[in-house]
């Protein structure tokens, strides 16, 4: 059996060992990486796609497993699933071309109600939190405007980590999509109260990032605001 059969760690350490032929070794790696890719076993597929992240942070190109990600990401395990998110926050860009089949994705993931795999809200959170560290990240225009709603979802989830989650997400949302400013301010207004000082500072730091990028939208957006409820 090939040791690319096995996990990260057997990847890492024979790397070190091929210190003089790294190239051939990591060609001779991605042709094992494809093969488990195909397969039916849900672990060794996430295995190949957390190889192929580490692969990826050493400089080698794995856009050709962009679709085989986003198997990852949907798969019923949040072990397997997490695996997904991380190496499509990592290696998909704004161009690459299955990001839109990731929106049921999210929005899937935003429900509080799907837990198929985790018996408490106390385990959900960190699968909601997961997906919106990874949507912030890939966030696209498209995705921005199909997928804002879920985000207010999350703004008001009971969870605080949730909530943090949520109002750090609305940034990227907001450079990719800045109708989503005029839309949301109000609602990021709110968390500055926020009971939870994670959530509250989370708020701080958003409206500061965006007093530096747009300011002039933000005064314009404050100045209405205030007059609305003068």
């Amino acid at each position: 059996m090939s040791i690319f059969r096995k996990s990260l760690p057997d990847l890492v350490r024979a790397l070190r060992q091929h210190e003089n032929d790294q190239n051939a070794f990591i060609s001779s790696a991605l042709s094992d990486i494809k093969k488990e890719l195909q397969s039916e076993d849900k672990q060794a597929k996430a295995d190949a796609v957390a190889k192929l992240t580490y692969l990826h942070m050493l400089g080698i190109d794995i856009s050709w497993a962009s679709f085989r990600i986003v198997e990852v990401m949907s798969q019923p395990e949040f072990a397997h699933k997490r695996i997904g998110y991380l190496a499509a926050s990592l290696s998909f860009r704004h161009d690459t071309d299955v990001i839109l089949l990731t929106t049921q994705l999210f929005k899937n993931a935003f429900s509080q109600t799907k837990s198929s795999t985790m018996g408490s809200s106390e385990g959900l959170q960190y699968e909601i939190g997961c997906a919106l560290n990874c949507l912030a990240n890939i966030v696209t225009p498209d995705l921005a405007e199909d997928l804002i709603q879920e985000i207010y979802g999350a703004l008001n989830s009971s969870r605080p980590y949730v909530r943090k989650k949520a109002v750090t997400a609305l940034y990227p949302v907001f450079r990719q999509w800045p109708r989503a400013l005029r839309l949301s301010f109000d609602r990021l207004k709110e968390k500055l109260s926020d009971p939870d000082v994670a959530v509250s500072t989370a708020a701080v730091n958003i409206i500061c990032e965006l007093s530096k990028k747009t300011p002039k939208k933000l005064i314009s957006l404050s100045f209405h605001n205030c007059l609305k409820f003068s």
